[in-house]
């Protein structure tokens, strides 16, 4: 699996490439799916200032998904994050 991650990681931290990656990682449950993109996001958040990571179920709301993204980015509190809209949560991390 080493070999995997590392492969997967310089692809997607290669300098050379303008453009943002997005890599899937596919295949029948157990086979360590979840575990190989947890290494992965391990290995390369080291290289960051911040990093997040939410899981998606197949059944998700977009708004819920932007609010664990700035529950774990800016600290907002879950009474805040109640009040905002989809837009303002849009904005806050545009901004961020």
């Amino acid at each position: 699996m080493d070999e995997e991650k590392n492969r997967i990681v310089e692809h997607l931290l290669d300098k050379s490439k303008k453009k943002r990656s997005v890599i899937s990682i596919v295949g029948m449950g157990g086979l360590g799916k979840t575990t190989l993109a947890k290494r992965v996001f391990n290995e390369a958040k080291a290289r960051f200032s911040h990093s997040v990571w939410i899981d998606v179920s197949q059944q998700y709301a977009a708004v819920d998904l932007l609010g664990e993204i700035l529950l774990q980015v800016r600290k907002t509190g879950e009474e805040e994050l109640e009040k905002m809209t989809r837009p303002k949560r849009e904005e806050m991390l545009h901004f961020f």
